[in-house]
């Protein structure tokens, strides 16, 4: 499996959807915002955050990707992994 990166990300939705990265925050500059061309509503946030406020180990910041699924999919998620909340740290 490739890893996966901000790079990685920003390249595949470019390529799939021609979405540009938005960043809209001051305070913190690293937080890019994707979103859907048509309706200018966000589908994913890639955020990047200390691994000590997520729980792990070390101070090391490691990116996290929200995306907003749609409640289909996210049944189908919970389905299957019968949590309400889970991420993936990138």
């Amino acid at each position: 499996m490739r890893d996966m990166d901000r790079q990685n990300i920003f390249d595949y939705v470019k390529k799939k959807y021609g979405t540009e990265p938005e960043y809209l925050w001051e305070r913190y500059p690293s937080y890019a915002v994707l979103r859907h061309q048509d309706n200018g509503k966000w589908y994913g946030i890639l955020l990047s955050v200390p691994g000590n406020k997520l729980g792990l180990s070390g101070k090391d910041v490691v990116d996290i990707l929200d995306v907003n699924s749609g409640f289909q999919l996210y049944n189908k998620i919970t389905y299957i992994y019968p949590l309400r909340t889970f991420g993936f740290v990138l």
